[in-house]
């Protein structure tokens, strides 16, 4: 759930012509968490498990996609 909110996320920066290498993401953790729906508990750990497979990296405001070929076959279920 979480791969596939950050590849939308991606697609809706490049359809608004931000070319920005971070992501932003207004919401907080627990907004998110509620919005793909799990807990806060598994959004981090599910945050902290694409970071440890570089898959992204996290910043202060959002995201970085480090492996968007990584995150595009997660968002898929695979």
């Amino acid at each position: 759930r979480l791969a596939s909110y950050i590849v939308f996320l991606h697609e809706t920066h490049r359809e608004r012509n931000l070319h920005s290498e971070v992501l932003v993401e207004s919401l907080t953790r627990s907004e998110l968490a509620d919005m793909i729906g799990v807990t806060q508990r598994t959004l981090i750990r599910s945050l902290r498990e694409l970071e440890n497979r570089k898959i992204i990296s996290l910043d202060k405001v959002g995201f970085i996609i480090r492996d968007f070929p990584a995150l595009k076959y997660l968002s898929a279920g695979q």
